[in-house]
């Protein structure tokens, strides 16, 4: 390489630089051929390259300096620009998720079986961490690699606290159902033990009432064929106890027979309820 061809790449370098410091270049700007001109130039110099006269070579070397310092700053301005708008994503994504978690205020009432955070509660917590990870997918590639990983943690250790809490959900909603079908069997228990008593009662009450039907016709036949008076008023007087009898006895009845079909009804009830 002459001095010619190193003039080349420096007339080259500088469009290289002007492109690369237009107010109209993207933040995506690809930096990577300039910075490989300029080493290539940072070798042609280095290697002893002769010019027709030293202050030619040193107007040249000026020349790439100030060229590879503009571009050194370009970049880095761009860096500084890349860098706040990733940390404004980043920012914006961990303030989303600030309130998305299931936190130790949460936890510190698991052992007792209480849940302050609703399940609708979490569901809205989770369209939030969804949101987040929406976000974090449509800027990643305008975003550092450690903001990114920054937000994928977070979102990640967001997502194990959801997998908690809805562990420690089904824990409890199980351990309720379990408690809810032992209470309503022991309902039922007591419920069928009112059925066996009553039924129990119904079917002697029916019992009484029918001895009583019978006395009263028994009774009916006596006074039928009374030979006197006072035995006859005797015998009256016995067909009028049991029939106020028989009235008592139908009260019972009935009252036993709406005691069991409300029994009847309630265990049917809690059978729709356990299937």
């Amino acid at each position: 390489m002459d001095s010619s061809s190193l003039n080349f790449l420096i007339d080259s370098f500088e469009r290289m630089v002007s492109g690369a410091t237009s107010s109209f270049r993207s933040d995506d700007f690809d930096w990577r051929p300039a910075f490989a001109q300029a080493k290539e130039i940072q070798a042609g110099f280095s290697s002893g390259i002769r010019y027709p006269t030293k202050q030619e070579r040193d107007v040249a070397w000026i020349r790439f300096n100030n060229l590879r310092t503009n571009l050194h700053a370009a970049a880095n301005k761009q860096r500084d620009r890349f860098r706040s708008r990733s940390e404004r994503v980043r920012d914006g994504i961990l303030d989303t998720l600030r309130y998305a978690g299931y936190t130790f205020g949460d936890k510190m009432f698991d052992d007792f079986n209480i849940l302050r955070t609703t399940a609708e509660d979490m569901k809205k917590k989770g369209e939030t961490v969804k949101e987040a990870g929406q976000t974090l997918s449509s800027n990643k590639h305008s975003m550092l690699s450690e903001h990114k990983e920054e937000c994928f943690t977070r979102i990640q250790r967001v997502m194990q606290e959801h997998d908690a809490f809805w562990k420690t959900y089904n824990r409890m909603r199980e351990a309720r159902r379990h408690e809810s079908i032992r209470r309503r069997s022991e309902i039922a228990s007591r419920i069928n033990d009112n059925l066996r008593a009553n039924t129990e009662k119904l079917e002697r009450a029916v019992s009484a009432y029918e001895r009583v039907e019978g006395n009263i016709e028994s009774n009916i036949e006596k006074l039928e064929s009374a030979r006197s008076q006072d035995f006859a008023e005797r015998v009256k007087e016995w067909i009028e106890q049991d029939r106020e009898k028989l009235r008592s006895i139908s009260g019972s009845i009935e009252r036993l027979r709406e005691w069991i079909a409300q029994d009847e009804s309630r265990l049917g009830d809690l059978e729709r309820r356990n299937s």
